[in-house]
């Protein structure tokens, strides 16, 4: 899990924004003790971190006004914001820097904790596996039902903008409503089987990466990251299986972020 599911998206995302090797590893450690980790760290560790993330990035983005490279920030630095009435701007340095740390922290932490659990289900299932391994089209097919059958983040809250009545409760305008997409993506009403790992059921629209507006900006992204580790997996090592001999990996994470506390395996 460590090794393969979060070194991966990690590497791809950080380098995609700029930032590589050594320094990729140091500030997706100081952006985690800043934001996710804030609440079990010193404050003034948290604030040293936060003051790293901001230096680090500050540095790409001024680097790429100087000199554009073929990286994300270079996009953001050439971007031209149309602001109506004819009127247009460049984005600025702190919403720049604001869009590249959301992005990295959501785009390293999601994959890696998705790629986890479809891993994890394929491996608990060597004919899952196998049938992947014999059509790598199945591939897809077992991500998108790892997104439907355990999403990372299966809660997610919306803000109730008018008064408005719901299944008999109202609602007043103003209040926090967590929304279960996770529950969704089980009811019976609309999946066989809701609670099996199928990646042989009939294809239909998910909620594992949101809907609508709030839709998972990197899914794509996120897709072909997965695709490309399993295939990678199934090349070099086609007969992997769970380490009989390891500890029981339990499903991690709660209500968000959740994925698997490790995938210890067997390499063949």
């Amino acid at each position: 899990n460590q090794d393969l599911c979060a070194r991966l998206p990690v590497h791809i995302v950080t380098q995609g924004m700029g930032l590589s090797g050594d320094n990729a590893l140091a500030f997706r450690n100081h952006l985690l003790k800043s934001t996710i980790m804030a609440r079990t760290l010193p404050m003034e560790e948290v604030m040293e971190s936060a003051a790293e993330v901001e230096r680090m990035l500050r540095e790409v983005i001024s680097a790429r006004r100087l000199a554009p490279a073929d990286d994300v920030v270079s996009g953001l630095v050439q971007c031209v914001l149309d602001t109506g009435d004819g009127a247009s701007r460049g984005l600025l340095d702190d919403e720049i820097f604001a869009y590249a740390r959301l992005i990295i922290l959501a785009g390293g932490g999601t994959t890696w904790r998705q790629l986890g659990i479809t891993l994890y289900q394929l491996l608990s299932n060597p004919a899952l596996w196998n049938a992947c391994r014999d059509n790598r089209n199945l591939i897809e097919a077992a991500i998108e039902e790892g997104a439907r059958w355990m999403p990372t983040d299966p809660t997610f809250p919306r803000l109730v903008k008018e008064d408005v009545e719901l299944a008999g409760v109202k609602i007043p305008a103003g209040s926090r409503v967590d929304i279960c997409l996770g529950a969704a993506n089980r009811d019976p009403a609309v999946w066989e089987n809701p609670d099996v790992f199928d990646i042989f059921r009939p294809r239909k629209s998910h909620l594992g990466f949101g809907m609508g507006p709030h839709r998972c900006l990197g899914m794509e992204v996120a897709k072909q990251e997965m695709i490309v580790a399993i295939n990678g997996l199934m090349d070099r090592f086609p007969n992997i299986r769970l380490d009989p001999n390891a500890e029981e990996p339990e499903l991690v994470g709660d209500l968000e972020q959740r994925g698997m506390s490790a995938i210890p395996v067997q390499l063949f």
